[in-house]
């Protein structure tokens, strides 16, 4: 067989770079760190609004109960979610026990 007669395998076609007219990426939100007298917020309202006890299925209405009323905290509102506000409550409580036990 010669060899002329084979032809090359096409090169892949690259794709395109994104033109200047493109919808750019939005940023990802940075977190932002709780504060001291956040935290004593957090605690106080989930005394009040106790959503440990809520029944089964109802666990994640009593969180957003809590983030609502941290929302509504004046002069300056807790503005975090409900996954937020217990996820930090879980962790400060098992901070607690190392310091304490």
């Amino acid at each position: 067989m010669n060899s002329q007669s084979q032809t090359e395998a096409p090169s892949p076609v690259r794709p395109q770079s994104p033109s200047a007219d493109a919808t750019p990426v939005p940023e990802r939100k940075t977190t932002q760190k709780w504060q001291a007298w956040e935290d004593r917020a957090l605690a106080k309202q989930v005394l009040a609004d106790d959503p440990f006890n809520c029944t089964r299925g109802q666990a994640t209405k009593g969180w957003e109960l809590v983030a609502e009323h941290l929302a509504c905290i004046q002069p300056i509102p807790i503005k975090r979610s409900a996954i937020a506000c217990k996820s930090r409550c879980v962790y400060l409580v098992k901070a607690h026990k190392v310091r304490t036990v």
